[in-house]
């Protein structure tokens, strides 16, 4: 649920776990799909939870003689092309008292609202940051075009 995941990409995520868990594709083994799909997936698509696990099944026939450890390199190479992987969150205000998130990744920095970590408004390439200050948690992001953006960290601890 940290990370927005189209059907499909979950479908295939779920189909190398229950590889890695299982190994080759066995028809009387129960598949738990809380276990396996995000809430949010299955909530996109009128689809009883039977028809889930056979996408799920079919694409766990489509794994066959995967070790354990390849299954878990597929998952891993499927999830790190997702676009919110390796995103760190951070609640901080604004100069306007606004709740936001700061995201941190290896791509840069940007800044989310609360209700949306898709796109962050705006993203800043680490190439283009010249210098980050703190100061009794009031942080100035210092640009090559020579902006500066500043906010505050929020009290809370870190946010998934």
């Amino acid at each position: 649920m940290d990370l927005y995941c189209q059907p499909e990409a979950a479908v295939l995520l779920a189909s190398f776990a229950v590889q890695a868990m299982y190994g080759d594709y066995e028809e009387n083994i129960e598949l738990e799909l809380d276990k396996l799909l995000p809430q949010s997936v299955i909530d996109q698509y009128e689809m009883t939870s039977e028809m889930w696990k056979d996408r799920i099944r079919n694409w766990w026939l489509n794994n066959s003689g995967l070790t354990i450890e390849e299954a878990e390199m597929e998952y891993l190479r499927v999830a790190q092309d997702l676009s919110m992987y390796g995103i760190q969150y951070y609640p901080i205000y604004n100069q306007k008292d606004t709740d936001l998130l700061l995201g941190i990744s290896a791509q840069g920095l940007g800044i989310y609202e609360t209700s949306s970590r898709m796109s962050p408004r705006p993203f800043f390439p680490w190439s283009e940051i010249k210098n980050i200050h703190f100061n009794n948690k009031l942080f100035t992001i210092k640009v090559t075009d020579k902006s500066k953006i500043k906010f505050r960290a929020q009290e809370t601890s870190l946010i998934h």
